[in-house]
């Protein structure tokens, strides 16, 4: 007896349905900057809250703590997005050329210009100083002895870096949307 022939259906899907399905995913795509809750860089060694409690912190102060506002996020990505935009506008040009790579390529470029965005303004930021008595327990939280020699000079302490485990937490993520 002889095995039934086994028939193999291809649908054959047109430049256009490509384009429009990327297109589709790409209206729903969004590139998320921050610093995720339980990722790898949340997690701190010195005891204290994690990096993205600390990260809303600063971005927004906290009276009840008597801590200032010294934003870094949504200035850092704002200052950053022209070019952002301009990677988004050419993932926009990949799509509508059916180029799923470098649309995709694109997208993690926006992504990565905007967290160094926001890395720029922690370490440029005009921000408020930090109060003396912060400057005099710094040290404990990076747990070292004593103070760096810009701490007891009093120069060049900026505040949001001590450790640099804040900033080194800010990430992106690309977050694909479902085309037709």
């Amino acid at each position: 007896m002889s095995k039934p022939a086994a028939v193999t259906v291809k649908k054959t899907v047109s430049k256009d349905e490509d384009v429009a399905k990327a297109m589709a995913s790409l209206a729903k795509t969004h590139i998320l900057v921050g610093i995720a809750s339980g990722s790898k860089g949340d997690a701190r060694t010195d005891g204290g809250p994690k990096n993205h409690e600390l990260g809303f912190i600063h971005e927004y102060g906290s009276p009840s703590r008597n801590i200032p506002a010294r934003p870094f996020l949504i200035p850092g990505v704002r200052n950053a997005s022209a070019k952002a935009v301009k990677k988004m506008q050419g993932a926009i040009k990949a799509g509508l050329h059916g180029d799923r790579i470098a649309m995709d390529a694109l997208l993690e470029q926006a992504g990565m210009i905007a967290v160094s965005g926001a890395k720029k303004e922690i370490s440029s930021g005009n921000f408020e100083p930090l109060k003396p008595s912060t400057l005099r327990n710094r040290h404990r939280s990076r747990m070292t002895k004593g103070k760096r020699g810009n701490e007891l000079k009093g120069e060049d302490v900026r505040p949001l870096i001590n450790t640099g485990a804040l900033r080194d937490s800010i990430d992106y993520i690309v977050v694909k949307g479902k085309g037709k």
